[in-house]
């Protein structure tokens, strides 16, 4: 069966901001984006549909589901990367601390000052898939960094290649 991903729909808060626990609140143009989501998913069964539990999935994901007769399992393994004490900061505060010089150098294995590392992300989502029902039509709304994590998980990139490449808000990805 097939698995959807779809990123969350952009926020209000200024470009270069860190947010991956952070609630940042949807930008105006949401109902825009959604109308567009809901209408490229509208040909697709769907059984299941997964969010993360931040309000910027939540809220997509509760629209969608609604439009099924679904209802919305939230779930903390597909949350965004947890930045700690990083969240609302700009990247370039992050980059002048040590701790986000030494991340910045390895951002796959070093963690975030408080918070964790792409490979505790990595940890989180596979342990989310070993125990998602694999024969229903699944949706998850969720973030970049589970998105980037599934293309790791299955995708069979290496990290760098999937922390690479782009992951757009409000985008569709399929696996089978």
């Amino acid at each position: 069966m097939s698995l959807y991903l779809v990123r969350h729909t952009p926020v209000a808060l200024p470009k270069g901001i860190c947010y991956g626990w952070l609630d940042a609140p949807l930008a105006d143009d949401y109902p825009r984006y959604a109308q567009q989501i809901i209408s490229r998913l509208s040909e697709i069964k769907l059984d299941k549909i997964y969010s993360s539990p931040s309000q910027r999935c939540v809220t997509l994901a509760e629209e969608i589901a609604q439009m099924r007769a679904l209802t919305v399992e939230k779930d903390e393994r597909l949350r965004e990367l947890h930045f700690g004490a990083w969240e609302g900061l700009s990247w370039e505060a992050i980059y002048e601390r040590e701790s986000g010089r030494r991340w910045f150098a390895d951002y796959w294995h070093a963690q975030t000052e408080e918070g964790e590392s792409h490979d505790d992300l990595l940890h989180r989502v596979s342990s989310f898939e070993a125990e998602r029902d694999r024969r229903l039509e699944t949706l998850l709304v969720t973030h970049a960094g589970v998105i980037r994590a599934y293309r790791i998980l299955l995708g069979h990139l290496e990290p760098d290649e999937a922390l690479a490449q782009s992951v757009n808000f409000g985008e569709i990805y399929k696996y089978e």
